[in-house]
């Protein structure tokens, strides 16, 4: 296989999912490293350069850091002498989208930016992969990939939990109104309420993924199921009720906590009986399920779903 086809296939799997990348590095500066290195390929008095969405890999959520990446790496192309295409003219990039009828080469740019990033928690630490590409768009061809590392400030943390659209299920800058939390910042042992849209005759699953990456599922219990749904409207717990409710705390040792709240809607029973339920006590790490089991599922059963994502501090207040 020669270089020009191991780059085609390259592009092709970048549409599938974020791959793995070929260098890995640690960094402070990870726009400016990757605009440095795109400088030494690309003179930037030959070509204007548009910068795609940065977004999670896992749930396809654009969130405030995902901005953040964005503008960094467009003020840093700014200061390397590139002209930075509008954002308005830039195609949203689809899992799904083939090279045929994307509109990509319709830019004026010369260059695409594209990214997205994986969440992890290792070593009593929040940490991302963040796999950024540099596409020329004339030859068809990604002329750089790099991978950096990265461990998460608080302020960066909290950035997860403002979601502003998903680029599969959702318009760009609208964000579903499916499913409310009652806020998305929590001080230790607060209790949540979750408000969900639906139907009648739908089937409602609510799953916890833990700030380890392990996964609960707390909705249906077997003290409290009542699926099919038979209204417009369900809330977990019912505020009414006194016989549980759903309280928000931390990892042990660490100041904040990210988590996230996943509603399934389906329109018959799905089995979720690998997953294990926290009734009256705690489950988490190697007890819980991997949160990878939870999008494999997800994605291979093509399941409507939405991701909640919010922080739990420990020590400083939510406002």
């Amino acid at each position: 296989m020669d270089i020009r086809a191991v780059l085609r296939l390259i592009f092709f799997i970048w549409f599938i999912s974020c791959v793995n990348a070929y260098s890995f590095n640690v960094s402070s500066n990870i726009e400016g490293d990757f605009v440095s290195e795109l400088k030494s390929k690309v003179s930037p008095k030959k070509c204007e350069v548009a910068v795609s969405y940065i977004y999670d890999a896992d749930t396809y959520n654009l969130t405030l850091y995902g901005n953040l990446i964005r503008d960094n790496l467009e003020t840093f192309l700014t200061k390397n002498g590139f002209d930075v295409a509008p954002r308005k003219d830039i195609a949203i990039l689809l899992e799904d989208m083939s090279a045929e009828n994307m509109d990509i080469f319709d830019l004026k740019a010369g260059v695409l930016l594209l990214g997205c990033y994986y969440r992890f928690f290792l070593k009593n630490d929040y940490k991302i992969r963040l796999v950024l590409k540099a596409y020329y768009i004339k030859d068809k061809k990604i002329i750089l990939v790099k991978s950096y590392k990265k461990r998460l400030s608080t302020q960066e943390l909290e950035m997860f939990a403002k979601v502003k659209g998903n680029i599969k299920r959702q318009k760009i800058g609208a964000v579903s109104n499916l499913v409310t939390l009652n806020k998305n910042c929590f001080n230790r042992g607060d209790k949540a309420y979750i408000r969900i849209k639906t139907s009648p005759g739908k089937y409602i699953y609510l799953f916890n993924i833990a700030a380890d990456g392990s996964v609960t599922r707390i909705y249906p219990t077997s003290f409290f199921n009542k699926n099919p749904i038979s209204g417009n409207f369900f809330e977990f717990p019912p505020r009414d009720t006194r016989d549980f409710s759903v309280q928000m705390y931390p990892l042990p040792a660490q100041p904040i906590s990210y988590e996230s709240f996943v509603v399934v809607w389906s329109n018959g029973p799905v089995n979720t009986k690998n997953f294990k339920v926290p009734e009256g006590k705690i489950i988490s790490g190697k007890e819980a399920t991997p949160s990878q089991r939870l999008y494999k599922l997800l994605n291979k059963s093509q399941l409507e779903f939405q991701e909640i994502p919010y922080v739990i501090k420990n020590t400083k207040r939510c406002y």
